[in-house]
């Protein structure tokens, strides 16, 4: 299998002009989106990250999240996911215990060197960043996604957050569970801090669908419920995420 975004740039050859996502007025082909991540990859590596590092993610916006987590995944490194609602305590402590390299946070100004601020014009900077756009294949064992315990010290779930892990959970969730087909719509917002939220992220990439982000002021503490509401042209039925 390798990479889990090896899925992204396999829907971007077959599905270039279909939508990947939409939300906040925005548009992201999946052209654009395998473009943006590459440029995220090309950021990352002039920052110094390499495969296997760990990159932080304290972002709540879904489209945000999305380039970065498949440009993190791209490179080989490993997405820290983080709630925004933590302390600067918390993050510091979930940041050592994962040496990660960086944090893209969503709080501005940047707290420290390692922290690049994300804000509404934070796709256009990426737009500038230098392309690389080869992915690292890794094996399917090696963790994608980190998350850790109340203590801030030991990995949870470990055997779920792999590339092979949640590639096939992709599988599952875009074919048995939604039936989604290529041009779909999913209504979800993947905030950084939940690993199911990322995973409806991974199902719609997979399946070619597109990822309807609804308003953030309409969606209670970052969460979002996820639902398949048909193809784009209205005629498909609701099922529950």
């Amino acid at each position: 299998m390798g990479n889990l975004a090896t899925n992204l740039q396999e829907t971007a050859g077959q599905y270039p002009l279909y939508p990947a996502l939409r939300g906040g007025g925005d548009v992201l082909s999946y052209a654009d989106l395998d473009d943006l991540s590459g440029r995220v990859a090309g950021g990352l590596h002039a920052h110094g990250v390499r495969a296997g590092d760990t990159v932080g993610l304290m972002v709540p916006h879904g489209a945000w999240l999305a380039v970065l987590y498949y440009g993190v995944l791209r490179i080989g490194a490993g997405a820290v996911l983080l709630g925004c609602d933590l302390t600067s305590e918390d993050v510091g402590r979930r940041l050592a215990a994962s040496e990660a390299r960086l944090l893209f946070s969503g709080k501005a100004p940047p707290r420290a060197d390692a922290e690049i601020a994300v804000g509404r014009d934070f796709l256009d900077q990426v737009a500038q960043w230098p392309l690389r756009a080869d992915i690292a294949y890794r094996n399917d064992k090696d963790l994608a996604v980190l998350r850790y315990d109340e203590d801030d010290t030991h990995l949870v779930f470990a055997r779920s957050l792999t590339h092979g892990a949640l590639r096939a959970q992709a599988f599952t969730t875009a074919t048995a569970a939604l039936d989604l087909e290529p041009g779909d719509v999913v209504i979800g917002c993947p905030p950084a801090a939940a690993v199911g939220g990322v995973c409806c992220l991974n199902a719609t990439v997979l399946a070619g669908a597109c990822l309807l982000i609804p308003d953030l002021d309409a969606v209670a503490d970052g969460e979002g419920a996820a639902a398949h509401v048909g193809p784009c042209t209205g005629t498909g039925h609701v099922k529950g995420w």
